[in-house]
This record gives C-alpha cells, structure tokens and sequence, in this order.
C-alpha cells in the first residue's frame, strides 16, 4: 500500500511539473507575440495610399506591391518573422519642386495612442561643414554625399510608422524638409481617422 502511495504522488508531482511547464511555455509564446488584425491594417494602408494627398507630393507605387526584406532576429519565431514581412508596406512620394522624396515604412500595432519612438537627422552642412562655427569639420570630404536625411518612426491609429525624406541640398539648396508641410499634413491626416 505503501508503494502505490508513492507512486501517486510522484505521478501527482511528475503532473503538475507538467502543467506548470506547459503554462510558462505557453505565457512565453504570448510574452512574444502579438495578436494583430490584419484586415484593419491593411485598410489603414489602403486608406493612406489612396487618400492622403499631401500638397506638392505625387505618391508613385502604383500597383507595386513594395517591401523591405530583413534578416530574423535573434529569438524570433519564423511565423513572427513571416507575419511582419506579410505586413511590411512601403509608400514612395515624390516632391518634384522641393527636390524631397519621402518613404513611408507601415507595419501593423496594437497601439492607437500617438507615441514617438525614434527622429534623426543628418545635415551635411551640420555634420560634413567645411568650417568648425557652422558644425562637425572632424573628418570633412567632399567625398561625402550633400544629402540630407529626415527619420521619423513613431505609433499611433494601429501603425508602426517609419518615415524617411531624402533631398539633395545642392540642386533645391532652399528645399523644405519633412518636419515641415508633409510630416504635419500626415499627422493631420492620421488623426481624423476612425
């Protein structure tokens, strides 16, 4: 009688060392995924490329069906790596009297608060001067390209957004960058929809 005892309650623990384990998997596997709706965000995507029309910008994509490949991350699942390549969209603007084009990277969230995640920019004249009053002289060449470089990724309307604006300052010297009209025309946009 004595052995059967000890037999149930290491069947008991061999159990709930079980169960506690299939439950730690299983938060893991919700810790590092997100459930996304994949029919919202694609007519979010939709809705911006065919309705915002920012002044002066003729978006160019067309029918392409346009995204960026990128390696997996490390302790990304192949199916999380398969999902973000799915909804990983590009959008293409161009500003022919500006002399900017601006790329818009979107990618589906969770998240509808607005939330800034990262801006960087790079002046040449700033970070590639000639002179040490106006910038960084360190290491000048002119070997470096006078193209100046806008970043800004933030969330917000269920949409990880990434958007790039590209001018060079040689040919439009006097062109506006994104802070300006487009980025402030997009955020506008954005928040009036639903």
């Amino acid at each position: 009688m004595m052995v059967a005892k000890k037999g149930i309650h290491y069947f008991l623990l061999a159990c709930y060392i079980l169960a506690f384990s299939l439950i730690l998997i299983s938060c893991d596997d919700k810790k590092n995924s997100v459930v996304l709706d994949s029919n919202k965000f694609n007519n979010m995507y939709e809705n911006i490329k065919n309705n915002f029309k920012p002044e002066g910008y003729v978006e160019i994509t067309g029918d392409w069906k346009i995204s960026t490949m990128v390696p997996t991350l490390v302790g990304e699942s192949e199916k999380q790596h398969d999902v973000f390549q799915e909804n990983n969209k590009t959008l293409v603007y161009k500003n022919e009297k500006e002399g900017i084009i601006v790329q818009m990277g979107l990618t589906p969230s969770n998240t509808e608060a607005f939330e800034w995640k990262n801006a960087i920019r790079y002046a040449p004249n700033f970070y590639n001067s000639q002179k040490k009053d106006y910038g960084i002289s360190d290491h000048y060449s002119d070997v470096y390209p006078n193209t100046e470089v806008n970043t800004y990724i933030f969330t917000g309307k269920g949409l990880n957004l990434s958007i790039v604006s590209i001018s060079d300052k040689i040919k439009v010297p006097n062109g506006t960058d994104l802070s300006g009209d487009f980025l402030n025309s997009f955020l506008e946009f954005l928040s009036k929809q639903p």
